[in-house]
C-alpha cells in the first residue's frame, strides 16, 4: 500500500537525509540538497514552511525533482528582498517552438533583420500567457552574448529538464523593468522547492544559479512579477544541441554535490 505523502513526513524525509541519508543513493542526495536550500533560507524560512505546508498531495509528491510553482499563488512570489534595478539591464532566457527561421548564428545584421521584429512580438505576447507569474532574469556577470553558447548557458542557469535544437532554440531576451518596479533575490518558493535551486545567502541583493555542469554558483539571478517585465530586444544563440535531462547530467556534477553536503555535514558536526 503506496503511505500518503504529506508535509511533515516530506520534511522529516528531506531532513534525515540531510543529516545521515547515503548520498550515494541520487533520491536521498536531492533530499540532502533541497533540504540545505531551507536551512539557507534566513529570514524567509517562516515564509517559506507556511507556503510548503499548504502545497497539495500531487506537488508533494514530485519534490524535489519538478518544481510544484504550478501549485502555489502569484502572490506567494517574489517575496524575498527587493532590490533597486533603475538603469541595469537584465536578461531572460527561454527555449521554445517557433514558427520563424532564425539565422544559425546572428551576425551585424541581426539588429535590421525583420525576423527580430516578428521575434520580439511573439516574445512579448507568450510572456503574457506564460501560467508561471515571475520571470528569472540574469545579468551574466557582463558577459557579451556573441560568447554565449546554448549547452554551457542552460546548464549554468540550472535548466533541468531544458532541451534545445535546430528548431527549439535558446533566446535570450534583454529586458527592463518598468518605472518605479523592482526585482527580487529568489527565495525557495520560488523555485518551487526544487533541489536542483541554490540559496545563496552571502548576498541579500541577488541570488545564484546551481551550474548542472559541475554545481558552481555560475551567474547571479533574480525574479520579478512578469507584469513588470518589459521585452526590448532578442538574441537568438546558435544552433546547438542541448539536453538536461537528469539523466543526461554528468557524473561529476554529481560528485560535487555530494561534497557540498558532505562539508555541511562536517561544519554542523554532524
Amino acid at each position: 500500500m503506496t503511505t500518503t505523502i504529506s508535509p511533515r513526513r516530506l520534511a522529516c524525509r528531506v531532513y534525515r537525509a540531510f543529516r545521515r541519508g547515503d548520498l550515494a543513493d541520487l533520491d536521498q542526495l536531492k533530499d540532502a540538497l533541497a533540504c540545505g536550500n531551507y536551512l539557507d533560507s534566513g529570514d524567509s524560512r517562516p515564509f517559506v514552511a507556511d507556503v510548503f505546508h499548504g502545497l497539495d498531495a500531487a506537488a508533494l509528491t514530485n519534490l524535489p525533482v519538478k518544481s510544484a510553482s504550478a501549485s502555489i499563488a502569484a502572490a506567494d512570489h517574489c517575496r524575498g528582498e527587493s532590490v533597486p534595478c533603475a538603469g541595469r539591464t537584465f536578461f531572460w532566457t527561454e527555449t521554445n517552438e517557433w514558427e520563424g527561421e532564425l539565422p544559425e548564428c546572428p551576425g551585424a545584421s541581426w539588429q535590421r533583420d525583420p525576423i527580430r521584429r516578428q521575434l520580439l512580438a511573439y516574445a512579448k505576447d507568450w510572456l503574457q500567457k506564460k501560467r508561471r507569474a515571475a520571470v528569472w532574469l540574469s545579468d551574466f556577470a557582463g558577459s557579451e552574448l556573441t560568447g554565449l553558447s546554448a549547452p554551457n548557458l542552460m546548464a549554468d542557469l540550472g535548466r533541468l529538464d531544458a532541451q534545445a535544437n535546430r528548431r527549439r532554440r535558446v533566446v535570450v531576451f534583454t529586458v527592463k523593468i518598468i518605472t518605479e518596479q523592482k526585482v527580487y533575490k529568489p527565495i525557495l518558493v520560488d523555485s518551487g522547492f526544487t533541489f536542483y535551486w541554490r540559496a545563496w545567502p552571502s548576498s541579500t541583493e541577488h541570488g545564484m544559479t546551481r551550474s548542472l555542469r559541475d554545481n558552481r554558483p555560475a551567474y547571479r539571478e533574480w525574479v520579478v512579477p512578469k507584469a513588470h517585465v518589459e521585452i526590448v530586444d532578442a538574441w537568438p544563440l546558435p544552433v546547438a544541441d542541448v539536453s538536461l535531462c537528469e539523466s543526461d547530467l554528468d557524473a561529476s556534477f554529481w560528485q560535487a554535490c555530494r561534497r557540498e553536503i558532505e562539508d555541511r555535514r562536517i561544519q554542523k558536526g554532524l
